[in-house]
């Protein structure tokens, strides 16, 4: 029987992690008010032996925590995490005894001939937490309720997430205390568990990192340093926005979104290009306004009517909009579009003013969306404008209607559809149906680049390597054209390598974070952020993007793995009668997860790596786990 923080530890007990590195901290903060570990008993059990007489008074007033300690747990190549068992709620020596026992089948049935038992009080507070540290103190910390004792294991959702520099103070400190002493002892850094009782911080588990935190921030940041010398990325945090741009975007759009924050400043949202890569300070309900300001959730006859205005108005003198353009790049030569640019940015600027004046605020006011499985709300409208409708949120960006999706021209509903009866729903075809807005405001622009490749007999995607005032430039001086043609060169290279990046989901003061699904990541690795839907097995196709959905056109028993489902995809799945999709971007509030409710798919939305995975092989979507598993070779015959 030995004791955490007596005078030295048995090289018996020496060979489990877990309790060794409990026992050096205990020491190394033996007297510290803010900071300490729970005092503990520890024993090496054999395969026969019976319980050991623990002294649980010693330990002060139950109740007690019983622990498996591994020899391999908490390695510096392996965690094992959630391999032993714990058993929280002890009182006495019987409940003990019961616990041992679990224990000990648990053995068994692993195979572990050995293992080390460790008895702690059970710590009470306000939170249970776990903290990452890289090797050079990047970190981030989630915070969950005392009594999900199972959080970790169970996946459940944090109350709190971001990095120590975000934390309440009073819990930051001895955070950074602890992270100072450990996170370059480790190749990689440090993992810690931890419990916050008012002002002490009470650390259970310390382990080291088996793989880098961010193992292609490097890449990453070699990147931004050569691309944005002026540190604009060092400043704040940034939100990586991959649901609708996941890849690097063209130096045109790159170049709209930089015009569109000089005009409108945070009410854009600031939308920024770091190495093409979308980022943004500001989400939906962020540019309503603070929110003690914010107004009483909307009503179903104030909703109704602006969805009678969208329709009825607002998106019908868009179309008119979008086809005056249409025919006046069609006709116009070389000076005539470059006089156009202004105009045509002009109307994307007046799309962004009726967006952020009039549906953001609609859109920020509830939280609650509903789909409607026998009429779904994604496929309202979407034919209808199917000419404008881009597969991915950039101006380089084929239509659905170039993509083999034909817009529908006659009905009338197809344009103006029934709406529905509640408030929910209401506003999930307020979500799906602003981005028509959102393209027929890029519709002059894409018009008159497009126009542009045919007048200078350039590539569509040497014009798009332009900002706004470089085509201009091309578009009426000719000396100048080869100069700046090899610069859309330059940029196309660019995009290129940067498409090779794996960009950080979040970055904090010039620093790589862990979004909280990442972070769920690492214990339950390939898990969905979201999950729905019954299971589904079938061969796995990966798609880059929507066009090369359509393109493909995979037989509808496939499991279809994309980067993210645009507010577009919904009329491609429809037409292919896809039952499973997996997305690597994407959250319970995502425009992928609102599409597969609403579709009735299996889907796990926010599966990292799920675009890696063995092209043909057969999986199964397991939308209980929220994991895509490749099943053994005789499952295939």
């Amino acid at each position: 029987m030995f004791r955490l923080g007596a005078d030295r530890l048995p090289a018996a007990l020496a060979a489990y992690p877990k309790i060794a590195r409990l026992d050096a901290l205990m020491r190394d903060l033996e007297g510290g008010d803010a900071l300490a570990v729970p005092p503990g008993l520890a024993c090496v059990i054999e395969r026969a032996n019976q319980l050991p007489s623990f002294a649980l008074e010693a330990l002060g007033p139950p109740p007690y925590i019983a622990r498996m300690a591994l020899a391999q747990e908490d390695g510096e190549t392996g965690s094992m995490a959630g391999q032993g068992l714990s058993v929280p709620d002890l009182h006495d020596r019987a409940q003990l005894e019961s616990a041992f026992a679990a224990m000990q089948a648990r053995a068994e049935a692993r195979g572990w001939p050995r293992w080390a038992l460790l008895v702690q009080p059970q710590c009470g507070g306000e939170r249970l937490g776990v903290a990452a540290f890289d090797a050079r103190g990047a970190s981030h910390v989630e915070l969950y309720p005392i009594d999900a004792l199972d959080a970790l294991e169970g996946g459940r959702t944090p109350v709190w997430s971001g990095p120590v520099a975000a934390m309440d103070p009073s819990a930051a400190g001895p955070l950074r205390q602890l992270a100072a002493r450990y996170p370059t002892q480790f190749a990689h850094g440090v993992d810690l568990e931890f419990v916050i009782e008012g002002a002490r911080l009470w650390c259970v588990q310390v382990r080291p990192l088996t793989r880098p935190l961010f193992p292609d921030w490097p890449a990453f940041r070699a990147a931004l340093e050569l691309a944005h010398p002026e540190g604009a990325w060092r400043e704040g945090a940034w939100q990586l926005d991959a649901e609708h741009n996941p890849e690097p975007l063209s130096y045109a759009h790159a170049d709209l979104l930089r015009a569109l924050v000089q005009a409108k400043g945070a009410a854009s949202g600031e939308p920024t290009a770091f190495c093409g890569w979308l980022y943004a300070r500001h989400t939906v309900r962020q540019l309503a306004g603070p929110a003690k300001q914010a107004p009483p959730p909307i009503g179903l006859e104030e909703i109704r009517g602006l969805l009678d205005e969208l329709f009825g108005s607002i998106l019908v003198e868009a179309r008119a909009q979008s086809e005056a353009w249409r025919s006046r790049c069609a006709k116009a030569d070389a000076s005539a579009l470059a006089a156009a640019l202004p105009e045509a940015y002009a109307a994307f600027d007046a799309m962004i003013s009726t967006y952020v004046g009039k549906l953001v605020p609609a859109r920020a006011r509830s939280r609650s969306r509903e789909g409607d499985p026998a009429a779904p709300l994604s496929l309202r409208a979407k034919a209808a404008h199917a000419d404008v409708l881009l597969s991915r949120w950039d101006l380089d960006s084929p239509s659905l209607e170039e993509l083999g999706l034909p817009r529908a021209l006659a009905p009338s509903a197809a344009t103006r559809p029934d709406l529905p009866s509640s408030v929910a729903a209401c506003l999930s075809l307020l979500e799906e149906s602003d981005d028509l807005l959102f393209a027929h405001g890029l519709a002059p622009l894409r018009f008159v680049y497009r126009a542009a490749a045919e007048r200078l007999a350039w590539t569509r995607a040497e014009v798009f390597g332009l900002g706004l005032e470089e085509l201009a430039e091309a578009l009426r001086v000719a000396s100048r054209r080869a100069a700046l043609r090899d610069i859309a060169h330059s940029r196309m290279a660019d995009r290129e390598r940067w498409a090779q990046l794996r960009p950080p989901a979040l970055l904090f003061e010039g620093e790589p974070r862990l979004d909280t699904h990442e972070f769920g990541g690492r214990r339950g690795r390939d898990r969905a952020a979201y999950r729905c839907g019954e299971p589904h097995e079938g061969p796995l196709v990966v798609c880059a993007d929507l066009e090369a959905l359509l393109r493909l056109a995979p037989d509808p028993a496939s499991i279809v793995c994309m980067p993210t489902l645009s507010a577009a995809a919904a009329l491609a799945i429809e037409r292919l009668g896809l039952r499973a999709v997996c997305t690597e971007y994407g959250g319970a509030m995502s425009h992928g997860a609102l599409l597969a409710r609403e579709l009735g798919l299996s889907a796990l939305i926010g599966l990292r790596g799920c675009t890696t995975r063995r092209v043909g092989r057969l999986h199964r979507l397991d939308a209980r786990s929220g994991r895509l598993v490749e099943l053994d070779r005789s499952a295939l015959r």
